[in-house]
């Protein structure tokens, strides 16, 4: 569940607090799918916001906030 992920739990703090950009390492490839969490984290946070994800086996993405929700395109 896409919740309870270190990435989702990030952007929200980033967020609720202001953080523009940040960057997490985590032991795993973020989730994938219409409500992953690469999608969610760009729903998250604000437009201008940035996360970069380092994952395992060389995973690495920016992922820019702002993104509108899939149900309302």
């Amino acid at each position: 569940m896409a919740a309870s992920h270190v990435e989702t739990k990030l952007a929200m703090h980033m967020r609720n607090t202001g953080i523009r950009h940040a960057s997490v390492a985590i032991n795993n490839r973020p989730c994938a799918g219409r409500f992953g969490c690469e999608i969610l984290v760009g729903i998250i946070l604000p437009e201008g916001s940035t996360l970069t994800i380092y994952g395992s086996d060389g995973y690495e993405r920016t992922i820019q906030g702002g993104l509108r929700p899939p149900w309302q395109r």
